[in-house]
């Protein structure tokens, strides 16, 4: 039989961080009645005893609006630094919202400051040295300047600097990948999400002349748009499987390259309008489709820039967490037709898929989600919290399978899980200041203006926790092996979407 760990290192960290005392007055001060509160005197005043009758009898409160009351405290908030700052302390959107439901946010006119973005302010960037980009990493749609249409990539474009006219001739829409690079006010914009929520940002622009519809699609995002010019419609559906993760369920997006069927999504929770100074916060592998509205302005393009909160994208979920702390027990050194893989990867991915492995799929805890300042017992505790059970769980799973594991396993897996705690909670950081150091618009005039937006690309590229060999000597893939194993069946949704395609 197995012997299920406890995560000893992590509780104990935990637990001699906060202190037995902190945590007996917390449960004091929350669940007894505290001497003065007005409860208290009418217990004393019942000669000590107080009855669930007693209780009865005083007035019940109703439950606050906890949405209106977190929208009425942004709204009047006159920059974004407050409305970050509401954000990230709100309990209420810490708990309910982030991964778990869309919000919608007005603030008030100039919050957004230099980061709201006109379509002066696009023209302008042609006399800074605009340029069409390369193939994969192209800023912009690539235009035929005869007709204003967007074509298949043309290497003729690659590096060449792009005119007023050229991007005024456009009639499809306009996207600007990794804005931050570029431009000053749309960096300090992006880092303001950055360095509020401590999770690495990326800007993306899209300007769109008269309607246009943006198809129903998914990200593996956490995405937040800002609404700076003109008018757009959102719809956010109820997804069909909550919080995707790449491999454990297929690509982890649907509907980029093909619109994803209306069948296949939950209902309406949301539906939108957002105008200047309006934000749109939609939780990962939430189903969403926008439409433009027509302009006042003819020649006035519809903008919006789409603040990027990488999280699964860049692995840092708890499902990758388990995986790379299984790769270093030495658990994918099984040996199967020359090549290494993890007998115990199947069992975690089938387990992720299923309603009891949810908690697997969401976000670590770093950043804003473990207090204000990336505090490490609130982070430890969650890690632990989570892990404990889950595990418990997988490894159950494997033993009625029949998947024998090797002596000691236990007492390795309590060892590596916290030695990979501890390095996703300073990678996180480090990689964030990276970014900041040598992406950004100012801080990166030694990189060419057509390399900026690559460049940035290539930082976000090399973050993360698990990377190169840190997980397993033959590289994180190894512990991936199990995603195309043959005997492995698609998920449940992924399934769906290619039946509708047929």
């Amino acid at each position: 039989m197995i012997r299920y760990f406890y995560m000893g290192r992590l509780f104990k960290a935990w637990w001699l961080c906060l202190g037995f005392a902190r945590i007996l007055n917390f449960h004091i001060n929350n669940f007894m009645l505290v001497e003065g509160s007005e409860d208290s005197k009418t217990c004393h005043e019942n000669e000590g005893s107080c009855s669930p009758g007693d209780l009865s009898k005083q007035e019940i409160e109703i439950e606050p609006n906890y949405m209106e009351l977190l929208q009425e405290a942004v709204a009047n908030c006159k920059d974004m630094q407050c409305v970050l700052t509401e954000l990230i302390t709100d309990e209420f959107f810490r708990e309910d919202c982030w991964e778990t439901q869309p919000v919608f946010l007005h603030t008030k006119p100039g919050t957004f400051g230099k980061g709201k973005l006109t379509w002066k302010t696009l023209l302008d960037l042609t006399d800074e040295g605009l340029m069409w980009g390369d193939k994969g990493e192209n800023c912009i749609v690539h235009p035929d300047v005869k007709n204003g249409t967007a074509f298949k990539f043309d290497a003729r474009f690659k590096g060449a600097q792009m005119t007023r006219q050229q991007l005024e001739v456009l009639k499809d829409t306009i996207h600007i990948s990794s804005i931050q690079a570029i431009h000053r006010g749309a960096a300090e914009l992006v880092l303001h999400f950055q360095r509020a929520l401590g999770l690495a940002a990326n800007g993306n622009v899209f300007a769109t002349k008269g309607v246009k519809d943006t198809p129903l699609h998914t990200d593996r995002a956490e995405i937040f748009v800002v609404q700076t010019s003109g008018r757009k419609r959102w719809r956010v559906y109820q997804p069909h499987t909550q919080l995707p993760v790449w491999g454990v369920h297929g690509d982890g997006d649907w509907g980029k390259n093909e619109a994803l069927p209306s069948s296949l999504v939950g209902d309406l929770v949301l539906d939108k309008i957002l105008e200047p100074g309006d934000i749109l916060y939609i939780p990962r592998g939430f189903p969403r489709s926008a439409t433009t509205l027509p302009n006042k302005k003819k020649n006035e393009r519809i903008i919006d820039v789409s603040i990027v909160m990488h999280t699964e994208g860049l692995h840092l979920v708890f499902e990758k967490y388990m995986r790379c702390a299984l790769a270093r027990s030495g658990t994918c050194d099984v040996t199967e037709l020359g090549e290494k893989y993890c007998p115990l990867g199947r069992t975690l991915t089938e387990h992720t898929r299923s309603e009891e492995g949810k908690p697997l799929r969401q976000s670590l805890p770093i950043g804003f989600l473990s207090g204000a300042k990336d505090y490490w017992p609130m982070f430890a505790k969650k890690m632990a919290d989570t892990v404990q059970s889950q595990l418990a769980m997988v490894l159950k799973k494997a033993d009625k399978k029949g998947i024998s594991q090797e002596p000691g396993l236990v007492e390795k897996l309590d060892s590596e899980l916290a030695t990979v705690a501890g390095r996703v909670f300073e990678t996180a950081k480090a990689d964030i200041k990276v970014l900041e150091e040598k992406g950004w618009y100012g801080n990166n005039e030694d990189v060419a203006f057509y390399e900026k937006q690559k460049h940035w690309r290539y930082l976000i590229k090399m973050s993360g926790p698990f990377q190169g060999t840190y997980c397993h000597e033959n590289g994180i893939e190894v512990a991936f092996r199990d995603y195309s194993d043959a005997d492995l069946p698609l998920d449940r949704f992924t399934k769906m979407v290619k039946k509708t395609k047929k």
